[in-house]
């Protein structure tokens, strides 16, 4: 159990060789998601930021995909800061989408509905802590403390701010990625 939090089952299974390069691979992509500048349109902030930290965290495990996560924020932050200091809370927040994504996997299910049941728990855990919480909690301190209340604020940038719409899209982006690639051979071990 305590090796499963470290690592998913699949890599510990795998030679180092292989497993360095898989982690490797996936800090790359980590690096390159936070690097990125994401899109924006009027107060809609866009990124593949949580889908992709879902499918980390399943391929990594919990604690190897929080750690991809984070240090990929922080050095997707270093490649690409936009003139913006480097927040702390944001990485953590990235680390813990792939953190609860692997916690949800760690168990198997060979009924597709379970696993289906799984990523919804994934989407309202992380909305709820990621988004709602501790992204929104941060914002408020930093820009917002003594113009608003937190809850107000929390309501202008979760709907007025649009902030939904990005994690609706990323939330059945994994919920897509889950049906297709559970059926590519070379990454079913993701689902496995």
């Amino acid at each position: 159990m305590l090796k499963s939090l470290l690592m998913s089952n699949y890599l510990w299974k795998k030679r180092p060789a292989y497993v360095i390069a898989t982690m490797a691979m996936l800090m790359a992509l980590s690096v390159v998601v936070n690097a990125v500048e994401a899109f924006k349109f009027a107060d809609l902030q866009f990124s593949l930021t949580i889908a992709i930290m879902a499918f980390i965290g399943l391929a990594a495990g919990p604690v190897s995909g929080f750690l991809i996560g984070f240090f990929g924020d922080l050095l997707g932050f270093f490649i690409n800061s936009g003139g913006y200091a480097y927040y702390p809370w944001v990485g953590i927040s990235t680390g813990l989408f792939a953190l609860v994504a692997g916690l949800v996997s760690m168990k198997k299910s060979e009924k597709v509905y379970v696993s289906y049941i799984k990523i919804a728990i994934f989407a309202v855990v992380t909305f709820v802590i990621c988004t709602l919480f501790i992204n929104t909690l941060f914002y408020y301190l930093a820009f917002y403390k003594g113009t608003l209340n937190f809850f107000d604020y929390m309501i202008m940038r979760v709907f007025g701010k649009l902030q939904f719409v990005n994690s609706l899209v990323n939330y059945a982006l994994v919920f897509i990625g889950y049906t297709v690639l559970r059926n590519v051979k070379p990454l079913a071990f993701l689902f496995e």
